[in-house]
């Protein structure tokens, strides 16, 4: 949730008045709320599970995802296997090779590691390369 708070702040994004409780792990008067519910309302997350785990680390390809989803949506790539361990079939192979294309995140010696848990310096990173 610190995250999505981090990314709506840098971009300006007018926070949901949405009141839905879309998540059984935020609770109705919880802070994360509005960050959570504006996520929604802009497609960064699905509402099909009914957790959002908000005490959990955050994957790279997690906030790759949201990061690019929000700062630039409709993204136009060409899947190359020059990341080891991303193959083009998987969910988040489009946002790493965006990622790779435009210099967001760091690769190292062709691995992207797209289920580390994202550091600050990287999502400073991220945010600023996003933001230019």
């Amino acid at each position: 949730t610190e995250f999505l708070k981090l990314i709506f702040l840098v971009k300006w994004v007018n926070l949901s008045q949405d009141s839905m409780d879309y998540f059984l792990d935020i609770g109705a008067s919880s802070w994360q709320k509005k960050y959570v519910n504006t996520a929604v309302s802009l497609w960064l997350i699905a509402k099909t599970n009914k957790k959002f785990y908000p005490n959990s680390f955050l994957t790279k390809v997690e906030a790759l995802k949201m990061a690019i989803l929000l700062f630039v949506w409709d993204i136009q790539t060409l899947y190359s296997q020059e990341i080891m361990d991303v193959w083009w079939s998987e969910w988040f192979a489009k946002y790493v090779q965006y990622s790779v294309e435009n210099k967001l995140l760091s690769t190292t010696n062709n691995y992207f590691y797209p289920n580390k848990n994202i550091t600050r310096y990287e999502v400073i990173q991220l945010l600023k390369q996003l933001s230019i």
